[in-house]
């Protein structure tokens, strides 16, 4: 009898094919595969990848993303620390601390930010402070999230995240009086940002300074008449 193969759909074939690829072909496939929710097939080639490229810290990392994606912090956290790269990039540095943070070792966490907090880099030292604000946020310590929000939007008062992060901190420790000179100092270096006005209305209204909060309010709808 004749087989009907009409209806027979095609299957990529195993993995078997995938041991010819390169090392950013390969990268790039464990990519495509994390994107798509592949998480076990991004493991097993990973793994493969590892042993046929073993100087490749790419594939580390992969694989430390992977566990900490399934929880396996333990595991994540035991490949992160191998990896020289890792530890010389601030960048690299950054991301570890928000891993970190993200699987409750706050600890862990905050030895790096410290280090990072004194970097030449602006940005690299503005991002450090802010993940220490949200470490003392997780641990309801407001005041200290407000002074960490605050250096961080010192040194980068142009990202608006920092500033929802601010207010959020004046918010909790109720230091409105306080943060209006902050606020104006900001807004010298950086005049344009609506998002400042607003935050600097409300610790107005806040205060009942209802005709300085309505002139901010005139600056907001200034600016975003501009933008």
């Amino acid at each position: 009898m004749k087989r009907n193969t009409q209806n027979y759909t095609h299957i990529e074939p195993p993995v078997a094919s995938f041991v010819h690829l390169s090392e950013n072909d390969s990268m790039d496939l464990i990519d495509e595969l994390l994107v798509n929710g592949m998480v076990k097939d991004a493991l097993t080639h990973t793994l493969q990848s590892k042993l046929r490229f073993p100087n490749n810290s790419g594939f580390d990392r992969r694989e430390a993303d992977i566990y900490f994606t399934q929880e396996s912090y333990d595991k994540a956290l035991s490949i992160y620390n191998t990896i020289n790269v890792e530890k010389q990039s601030p960048k690299r540095l950054l991301s570890y601390a928000v891993k970190l943070m993200n699987c409750k070792k706050l600890e862990d966490s905050e030895k790096i930010l410290n280090q990072l907090k004194t970097m030449p880099s602006q940005d690299i030292s503005s991002r450090a402070y802010s993940i220490l604000a949200d470490i003392a946020f997780l641990r309801s310590e407001y005041k200290a999230m407000y002074r960490w929000s605050r250096e961080a939007i010192k040194r980068n008062p142009f990202i608006d995240s920092f500033a929802e992060k601010f207010f959020v901190a004046v918010e909790l420790t109720n230091s409105h009086h306080k943060s209006i000179p902050f606020y104006e100092t900001l807004l010298d270096d950086n005049p344009y940002s609506s998002l400042m006005w607003l935050h600097l209305s409300k610790c107005h209204s806040k205060l009942g300074y209802s005709i300085q909060a309505k002139d901010c309010m005139e600056m907001v709808s200034a600016i975003d008449t501009l933008v």
